[in-house]
Parts: structure tokens; C-alpha cells; sequence
């Protein structure tokens, strides 16, 4: 900056060749600085700062690296109005199967795409029927029923279910447990006592029951090699009537007696 002039060598005020003297030298300065400026604005808000651009154009920049400010053009379905942008959308549709205007798309216009037929279509095909399974597919009441092969229908009597199972056998008199008894109770009808012998040789696991429905007590019985036990010990025949006990083997040559038993 150009030498200003602030008081006389004296100590005397300017004088004012003095005085005017500064003021040309201020107005040098900023003439200086206003060229190396070179134009630049100055800091703040856009619109107070002198900067002018064409309407209708956004600023930024889309110039790859630092630089200045660049105007951005509006694009295709944007407008740009008292500072909003707004999007405008597009014209006609035209990529839908060559059609234009209002399109509602169906399923033949989006590949690999199944309607309800087709789906229906493809679940029966997936579907295969196993073992006693049948399926029966109605294209036309759109229906597929699952449905089982063998066997009767109807409901089982209590006679029915015993000939089914073999749960229970009624007996009228002792014998020896044979290995078809495994899992049934032998109901004792008899006003005399009556004996069930225990073999050797059947499988650990088997079970059989007495009970006795008579005014006869039912009771085990130990066969060539067979061992019975029970607790308390040697308790091996039904209580009384309506008593029920079970002989379990325990081994090819044990059986346990439980239940509603006495000596």
C-alpha cells in the first residue's frame, strides 16, 4: 500500500495537500486489490454475492477435481421454479411389449413368471403319491385331494380291537405262557384257582398280564429252568379279585412279578 501521511514531522495537523495526498493513495490500494481479486466473491450467502448465472440452472460442479463453481443445466423431467427443483416424470411408457400410454403389466410380461393356473400346474406336477397315498387333481374345480389306499373304514367295536391287537384273552382255566401272549392280559374267569407256568427262552422284554375277574386267584408259575421273583418275595398270584399282576422277563431264565400281588 501506498505511504499514508498520518501527522506532520512537526507534530502540526495535516495540512490538506496532506490530507489529499492520503486519499489518493487509498483509492491506489484498493484499485491494487480489486485486480488481484481477479473477480473473486466474497464470503457469505450466494445471492449477496454478486455472483451471476443463467436461469434456470443449478450450481456445482461436474468437472472431475477442485475448481470453480460451474452451472449445472436442468435435465429431462425436472423442473426448476422459485428455487425448488421438482420432478415433472416422464412421457408415455414405451417399453412395455411396444406399447405406449397407461400399461398394466400382466403376467406374460414378466419372464418366467407363473397366474394361478400355472402355479396349480406346477404343485400337482412336484406332488408325487408314496406308499398307500393317492392324488387326485381337478383341474377344473382347481382342487387336489390327498386321499389313502387299504383298509377299511367305519369305527371298531371292543370286539373289533381285541381280534385287531390281541390286547386281551379271556381264559377259563391255567396254562403255559407261549410267546403270542407278549403283551396281553389274560382275564381268569374261574371260581377255581388256576396256573400260568413262565418258560425259559423268550426274549427279555416280554410281558404278560393275569387278571382276575373270577372268584379263582391266577397265579405264575415257574417252568423247567425258569426263575420267578418278586417284592416282597415270592408274591407270585393276584390279590383278589379285580387284582391284575405282570410277569416281565428279565432274562431268557428270569421273570419279575409286580403288581397287585400276594404269596
Amino acid at each position: 500500500m501506498a505511504n499514508i501521511t498520518t501527522r506532520a514531522t512537526n507534530g502540526a495537523p495535516l495540512t490538506h495537500a496532506q490530507m489529499d495526498a492520503n486519499f489518493t493513495s487509498l483509492d491506489a490500494a484498493v484499485d491494487a486489490a480489486t485486480l488481484a481479486l481477479g473477480g473473486k466473491s466474497d464470503r457469505g450467502a450466494v445471492t449477496a454475492s454478486g455472483v451471476t448465472m443463467a436461469a434456470a440452472r443449478i450450481l456445482g460442479r461436474t468437472t472431475p477435481g477442485v475448481g470453480a463453481p460451474e452451472e449445472i443445466a436442468v435435465g429431462a423431467g425436472l423442473t426448476l421454479s422459485g428455487g425448488t427443483l421438482s420432478a415433472t416424470g416422464g412421457g408415455a411408457v414405451t417399453s412395455v411389449a411396444g406399447r405406449t400410454g397407461a400399461v398394466t403389466l400382466t403376467v406374460a410380461d414378466v419372464a418366467g413368471a407363473l397366474d394361478g393356473e400355472g402355479i396349480e400346474d406346477r404343485i400337482a406336477a412336484l406332488l408325487q403319491a408314496g406308499s398307500g397315498i393317492t392324488l387326485t387333481y381337478n383341474d377344473v374345480a382347481n382342487t387336489l385331494t390327498i386321499g389313502a389306499t387299504g383298509g377299511g373304514g367305519g369305527g371298531l367295536t371292543e370286539a373289533g380291537v381285541r381280534a385287531l391287537t390281541a390286547l386281551f384273552a379271556d381264559v377259563t382255566a391255567g396254562r403255559a405262557i407261549a410267546a403270542t401272549d407278549h403283551g396281553v392280559t389274560l382275564r381268569y374267569n374261574s371260581a377255581s384257582p388256576g396256573t400260568f407256568t413262565l418258560p425259559t427262552g423268550l426274549p427279555a422284554g416280554t410281558v404278560v398280564a393275569l387278571h382276575q375277574g373270577g372268584a379263582g386267584r391266577a397265579s405264575f408259575a415257574a417252568g423247567s429252568g425258569a426263575t420267578l421273583v418278586s417284592s416282597p418275595a415270592s408274591q407270585f398270584a393276584t390279590a383278589g379279585q379285580w387284582a391284575t399282576i405282570t410277569a416281565t422277563a428279565h432274562s431268557a431264565t428270569q421273570w419279575v412279578i409286580s403288581g397287585e400281588k400276594a404269596a
